[in-house]
């Protein structure tokens, strides 16, 4: 009994030595940096495969898909723990303690839901993927303490990726299909074959979709590369060269010319031009609003920080941007900008929410995570809103409800607790710059998230929603960001 005792303690002890070194190596080294990276860039690569189906055939909320960014983010949770070990600074202890109940109800109820979901399977998965979010968002903690430079770099990325897709949304809008990206998840789009959403102009216009599954998506994804844009032209302006009296304003121009800030600037202020043109081509009326209370709060903020000049600029650049954008587009936006209850649009989006305030008065302890759909076609409750057919089958279009609904009214209140916790302490408390990004992309995001549902089921979407929340994370729980 002892000899197998003590072979048993060999072998822990030895897989221990093992993995510590192990994540020695992965926490020292690049590629914990180089992996997060490469998230951030499959973020809006929709290129995935089938695993199986909770049903017999096909249908895009009922079965279970495997992504690209799934096998990153598995070896970003596979080394968290070494990140963890390693973080030796304070966390905010107050901060911390007001966090973690709500996220601890969240995890609880979701998983109590798992056992009252028509498919057990399909729950199940979908829970393991909420609590691989959860856990990447809170790994973010360590990685990015006292690591400015990584989170600035991450903005970067992110505003870079949000070009792209408006380049990508543009080119789509312009040529009304799609452009042969298939390898990085594009639609295939055709307005002539009713393949894409259109706007309702003339026989009607493709909208721009870029890398993603629906333009609304794309829009969302615009709006966190408009705000890192945002923080990287203040940044820029507060390193400007500033006019001197005392000088020519001959001397004052050659220095203000040759300050490479503002060279950085003109390329900041051009990327938010490209990144307004892409959001006004997806025409997603959500995003508009989102984007605008988002851009309203950073506003506010830098008012009540007293930036005045910077806001000034900044609304200037803003202003003449929309101006632009709305001069070349302003037939179809006029068009879009108006709309009826009567619309499908919005018709659909207050019969979702019957539905949902159905389940959650049937079932407050929730269908499971990723069951909402399922759970309503099976029980009839669909077909007797009048939803018969396949197409007409979505989820909830608001991801507060959807989460009441589908883990339960405990899990969804946890859920809007942590949010308007972090949204509190994000807003009052002095951070550095970069809040500007994580406290606008959040904002919009969560405004976002009250008229449809991608950020709660869609992969690009539920990694945009825990990556800001991950960030916001780190900015709070980090005390040296005081």
């Amino acid at each position: 009994m002892r000899v197998i005792r003590y072979s048993y303690w060999r072998i822990v002890t030895s897989a221990k030595n093992f993995v510590g070194r192990s994540a020695d190596f992965l926490v020292d080294s690049k590629i914990v940096h180089f992996a997060w990276y490469l998230l951030l860039v499959l973020i809006p690569v929709s290129t995935r495969v089938i695993l199986t189906s909770a049903i017999r055939g096909f249908h895009e909320y009922e079965t279970l898909f495997l992504y690209g960014s799934d096998l990153v983010l598995l070896l970003l949770l596979v080394i968290a723990f070494g990140l963890h070990r390693h973080h030796n600074g304070e966390w905010h202890e107050r901060t911390l303690k007001v966090l973690i109940w709500p996220v601890l109800g969240l995890v609880i109820s979701a998983g109590l839901s798992v056992f009252f979901a028509p498919s057990f399977m399909l729950a199940m998965y979908d829970f393991i993927r909420l609590l691989s979010l959860i856990l990447l968002a809170w790994w973010l903690i360590p990685l990015l303490a006292k690591k400015t430079n990584l989170l600035r770099n991450s903005v970067i990325v992110l505003s870079a990726l949000a070009v792209f897709e408006a380049i990508i949304a543009f080119l789509q809008f312009c040529f009304q299909r799609s452009l042969g990206l298939w390898f990085l998840g594009e639609s295939k789009l055709d307005p002539i074959l009713g393949l894409g959403a259109k706007v309702e102009f003339g026989g009607g216009l493709l909208r721009g979709y870029g890398t993603f599954a629906h333009p609304n998506i794309l829009a969302a994804f615009l709006l966190i590369g408009l705000f890192g844009l945002i923080y990287l032209f203040i940044h820029s302006d507060w390193h400007l060269y500033r006019y001197d009296k005392e000088m020519s304003v001959g001397d004052n121009l050659k220095i203000f010319v040759s300050n490479h800030h503002f060279y950085g600037r003109m390329l900041i202020s051009a990327g938010l031009f490209i990144v307004l043109l892409g959001l006004a081509v997806s025409f997603s009326r959500a995003g508009w609003l989102s984007g605008g209370l988002g851009l309203l709060v950073i506003l506010l903020l830098l008012l009540v920080r007293r930036h005045f000049g910077s806001g000034l600029r900044l609304s200037a650049v803003l202003g003449l941007s929309c101006f632009a954008v709305y001069y070349l587009l302003s037939p179809v936006i006029s068009v879009r900008a108006h709309f009826e209850a009567s619309e499908p649009s919005v018709s659909y989006r207050m019969i979702y929410a019957k539905a949902g305030l159905s389940i959650v008065n049937q079932e407050p302890l929730g269908v499971g995570p990723g069951s909402q759909v399922l759970y309503s076609v099976r029980s009839g409750l669909y077909q007797e809103m009048g939803l018969a057919r396949a197409w007409e089958w979505e989820p909830i279009h608001n991801i507060y409800l959807l989460a009441s609904a589908e883990v339960g009214v405990a899990g969804g209140l946890s859920f809007l607790a942590f949010l308007i916790i972090l949204l509190w302490q994000l807003f009052f408390r002095r951070l550095p710059l970069i809040k500007l990004f994580v406290l606008g992309s959040l904002v919009a995001l969560l405004a976002f998230g009250l008229f449809d549902h991608f950020l709660w089921t869609i992969q690009a979407g539920k990694l945009m929603l825990w990556t800001i929340i991950g960030l916001t994370l780190a900015l709070l729980l980090n005390p040296e960001h005081e």
